[in-house]
């Protein structure tokens, strides 16, 4: 059904912050995106724009799934998650992928939030530890 992902994702612009750097890479049928640092931020548009840009590569590329890696993050406020819920609304609309919230789960809030998070594009979403 799908092909492996034979082009590269585009990179996006950078987040016009310091405390997180996100690089992203795809191979075989999977983009990755690596996150690491601290996500604590007023405005979410940065982060969601970012965010909203991998998938719509995802989709032009083809991808079956989008794992995003989240264990070097250590830390994500409100708004942070808030880019999140609008690229899984982004999500459910359109015939596209499987996202994986790669977590490490001895950071308290990825144990609190992630899975919260997941319930907001249920079939699309899961976490792993």
């Amino acid at each position: 059904m799908f092909d492996d992902v034979t082009e590269a994702v585009n990179p996006a612009p950078p987040l016009p912050f310091d405390s997180l750097t996100v690089r992203a890479e795809s191979a075989g049928n999977e983009v990755t995106l690596r996150m690491r640092g601290t996500a604590e931020m007023r405005d979410s548009a940065p982060l969601a724009d970012l965010l909203l840009h991998y998938h719509r590569e995802a989709m032009r590329v083809g991808a079956r799934s989008v794992a995003v890696d989240l264990r070097e993050v250590d830390f994500m406020n409100s708004s942070a998650l808030n880019a999140f819920v609008r690229w899984f609304e982004e999500l459910k609309g359109a015939r596209s992928y499987q996202v994986k919230l790669q977590a490490d789960t001895s950071k308290r809030w990825q144990r609190g939030s992630l899975h919260a998070l997941a319930t907001f594009a249920v079939g699309h979403v899961t976490v792993v530890a």
